[in-house]
């Protein structure tokens, strides 16, 4: 048995510039000083951009649910009949208030405090005048909503943005990089003409390896990880490979950033939104050429009670259970399904008549009805759905109205029973 072979010895690079000259030696530790200052700065930049991208992101998503539930819910009130309802969804909303992410920037706390003052001004309204008021209340809201959501694009464009910028800082460390390794390979080209062979093997090859390395990780291509014998090239090299790593996480936390612009993040279903835009090109589209569309609006009955009996990740099991069965019962690509609030989600469908669209609620909610959720204690839970359903008709002026109608039929489902399905008039 011939024995175990020693790990090949790295060579210094002082001791290839002594061999060759004085000279070249003082000329290769000025290169190797600045080649090691740009490794440093890479790897500081690289470490930089993914220990701040995780917090930003993450405050940035607090910040947008927030906005998006005062927005929602703010409307939703206005057409809530029941005094009691409305004042104990006002009381869960007042959380929203303490929230140090809706409460950190002047901005973003000016137009939350604007929107509770008009959401309670609106309420004041609906409590002296009821039905009457709902329609005054809408209008009051209309901009004040419309602020509210452009405020919470505004957030998650700006985290987007100083993604963008701390990336192509990075990219431009790069280029500085690989623009010094340049010059380092064409160094060793002019020192191979007396050497040629000796610093062709041991200089020239490894440095344009690490060169290509370097755009590489530029462009975020995976390094392989070959051994160099030199060991300072092989200390930039893992830089490289470093570099190429964080440019990759980045582009998957850019990419992350989109996906929570449209989706959302607990059940993988369009968020409200990413619903709104897609049912806006719909309904121009509709009005454009004469066609159907219909809303589908409904919520889980009795959640409040799923949410008081089960810990907060039963309750979100409980959700993606039901976002699953939607995802393999509505062919999302041509129907759109979305979660557009706690409990509430909503389907829209195009070119489908309404009897068509009632029978489609049905087989939804005859199949959530027979939906098993396991628990705990090894019982099954069934859920049911109240549902309204809302077709587009000329008095519709936007998607908006469409789906105020179908919260309304909603709302109807539920006084009448709940697990029932309830036309728009």
């Amino acid at each position: 048995m011939e024995p175990a072979r020693p790990p090949k010895r790295k060579i210094g690079l002082l001791s290839i510039m002594v061999v060759a000259a004085a000279v070249v030696w003082l000329v290769g530790g000025v290169v190797l000083f600045t080649m090691l200052q740009q490794q440093t700065r890479l790897e500081n930049d690289a470490q930089r951009v993914y220990d701040g991208s995780s917090a930003r992101v993450f405050e940035a998503t607090r910040t947008i649910r927030g906005l998006e539930r005062l927005a929602r819910e703010g409307d939703a009130l206005i057409w809530v009949a029941d005094t009691a309802i409305r004042t104990r969804k006002r009381q869960q909303l007042h959380s929203l208030l303490d929230d140090a992410a809706l409460q950190g920037e002047p901005e973003i706390r000016e137009v939350v405090q604007k929107g509770f003052a008009t959401l309670d001004e609106n309420l004041a309204d609906l409590a002296q005048n009821g039905a009457a008021a709902q329609e005054r209340s809408a209008v009051r809201w209309a901009p004040v909503m419309q602020q509210v959501l452009n405020k919470s694009e505004a957030v998650g464009a700006e985290v987007s943005d100083l993604a963008t910028r701390e990336a192509d800082q990075i990219l431009q460390s790069t280029d500085d990089a690989r623009t010094m390794l340049v010059g380092v390979a064409a160094l060793a080209g002019a020192i191979s003409l007396a050497l040629f062979g000796f610093v062709y093997f041991m200089l020239t090859r490894p440095v344009v390896r690490l060169a290509k390395a370097l755009v590489k990780a530029r462009d975020g291509k995976p390094i392989s990880g070959k051994q160099e014998v030199i060991r300072e090239l092989q200390m930039l090299h893992d830089a490289a490979t470093a570099l190429g790593s964080a440019h990759r996480e980045l582009e998957t936390t850019r990419a992350q950033l989109e996906q929570l612009a449209h989706t959302d993040v607990l059940t993988g279903l369009a968020n409200r939104r990413m619903f709104e835009q897609q049912g806006e090109r719909a309904f121009l589209h509709a009005r454009r050429y004469g066609e159907a569309l219909t809303v589908i609006a409904f919520d889980i009955d009795h959640f409040k009670r799923v949410n008081d009996a089960f810990d907060h990740k039963k309750n979100n099991a409980i959700l993606r259970a039901l976002s699953t069965y939607l995802r393999e019962a509505v062919r999302a690509a041509e129907h759109p399904v979305a979660r557009v609030g706690g409990e509430e989600f909503a389907l829209l469908l195009t070119h489908v008549s309404l009897e068509d669209a009632i029978l489609t609620a049905e087989r939804l909610r005859k199949g959530i009805e027979t939906l098993a959720v396991a628990m705990p204690n090894g019982a099954s839970l069934h859920l049911t759905v109240s549902m309204g359903v809302a077709q587009c008709r000329d008095a519709d002026s936007n998607l908006s109205a469409l789906m105020r109608r179908a919260d309304m039929a909603l709302y109807r489902a539920k006084e009448n029973g709940r697990n029932r399905i309830e036309q728009a008039g």
